[in-house]
């Protein structure tokens, strides 16, 4: 979507093999505030992990952009999810004359029932890659966004079980078999960090990783972040200061 004002690239997807709520996979040039004032979940991280995503594509060239899973392919929720999704990104985006339509109320409501008691923000604490010699196998039940608490079985490979760390969240769990992606752990980011995260911002605390030693920001053309040099090869910082958390 293009005119006088900037580009914006709205993007999503409804995946075959799993079932869940809808969810935004990225927050990091979303900076208007439409993805934050969604009542679904925002993952921080996520898209970082994932190759060939459209929306870096677009991101790279100076587009607005805007991605969101709707939920599970034959679904009948995820079209009126992602409808409802699309009304909420209009009225925000200022593309709807007058009072917001009923149709903005009406998706606000579904959406935050469809969220249930998920945590409203998310971060991707790491990711459980495997292989095909891994003989990877999920336990049933989870959702593309679940809570797990501490010792819980997650999954089981060649090596045994894989049980929860900690209290946490599993995100996108890997069911259908194909995929280097167990799936993403992670965990709730609580209102007082996105507060401070919006004051260091402000303040651009950001620049200061310039001086810290084996520290460089990535050229430009390239999403923002830093990164420093590690034996085992480049080891990627990002935090919500830098991806424009809430603002």
């Amino acid at each position: 979507m293009g005119g006088r004002g900037a580009r914006c690239t709205w993007s999503t997807s409804t995946p075959r093999a799993r079932r869940g709520v809808p969810f935004v996979p990225s927050a990091t040039r979303w900076r208007s505030g439409a993805s934050w004032s969604l009542p679904i979940p925002v993952i921080i991280g996520l898209e970082e992990q994932i190759d060939g995503a459209l929306s870096e594509y677009w991101t790279r060239r100076g587009c607005i952009t805007f991605t969101v899973e709707g939920g599970q392919h034959d679904d009948p929720a995820s079209v009126d999810s992602l409808e409802s999704v699309l009304w909420l990104a209009l009225h925000q985006a200022g593309l709807l004359d007058g009072n917001a339509p009923s149709e903005v109320r009406e998706g606000r409501r579904r959406l935050d029932a469809r969220r249930g008691d998920l945590p409203r923000v998310l971060e991707v604490v790491s990711r459980r890659a495997i292989t095909a010699e891994d003989s990877f196998q999920m336990e049933p039940g989870f959702r593309n966004i679940a809570r797990a608490t501490w010792g819980q079985l997650l999954a089981r490979d060649r090596r045994g079980e894989i049980v929860a760390p900690h209290d946490g969240v599993v995100i996108l769990p890997l069911y259908q078999g194909l995929g280097s992606d167990g799936f993403f752990w992670g965990r709730e980011v609580s209102e007082a960090r996105l507060q401070a995260s919006r004051v260091l911002r402000s303040l651009g605390a950001h620049h200061l990783l310039a001086l810290l030693p084996g520290w460089s920001e990535t050229p430009p053309g390239r999403r923002a972040s830093w990164s420093t040099a590690r034996r085992r090869g480049w080891c990627r910082w990002r935090c919500s200061t830098c991806s424009g958390t809430g603002g």
